[in-house]
């Protein structure tokens, strides 16, 4: 399901403009995934597992092109990088993560995704989304915070908002998000 929602955040699926159709799409590619035994069938229904070889691979691979992976559950901030602005997609994956960054340009930008694994509260910089104007899917797993950052406002482009085993209180700048389907 979250391939589904986060294709069609970005419009990965020519041709296809509802929910029905993307799904059934996605479900014949993880099929034919699965038959080359690229995925595996994973615990629960719905699922997937990639065998750790397949997943460095697919990793070293989509690092070239513009896509930032990291699954450290010892980080509690972005990885130290000089530049991020020729990132496409960022996914960051922790137990704890307590730091984001402030000023940061990701004019490429097109999805977002930080996961903490234990339920942990936030403080986001008021202009964390400042330089990802180009943002189409944001996803935020197990985290806890006051409000999102007025930053958010400037998302334009935002299709997907994912907030997923998350906390909050203020949710209000979602109102301004035009595009969010």
């Amino acid at each position: 399901e979250y391939l589904v929602r986060y294709g069609m955040g970005r419009r990965l699926f020519e041709r296809i403009d509802n929910v029905a159709e993307a799904r059934n799409r996605v479900h014949a590619i993880v099929k034919n995934l699965k038959r080359l035994s690229l995925l595996l069938d994973g615990g629960k229904v719905e699922c997937v597992k990639m065998h750790d070889v397949v997943r460095d691979f697919a990793i070293s691979k989509a690092e070239e092109p513009g896509f930032l992976v990291e699954s450290d559950n010892k980080m509690e901030e972005w990885p130290e990088k000089d530049k991020y602005g020729h990132y496409k997609a960022i996914s960051l994956m922790s137990r704890e993560m307590k730091n984001h960054p402030e000023d940061i340009e990701c004019p490429k930008l097109e999805l977002l995704q930080l996961s903490c694994s234990k339920l942990t509260t936030q403080i986001f910089p008021a202009n964390l989304f400042k330089g990802m104007k180009e943002l189409k899917v944001l996803s935020m797993q197990g985290m806890s915070f006051l409000s999102l950052p007025q930053s958010i406002r400037v998302l334009e482009n935002l299709r997907t908002l994912h907030l997923d085993y998350c906390k909050f209180e203020d949710v209000s700048a979602i109102g301004a998000l035009k595009k969010l389907e």
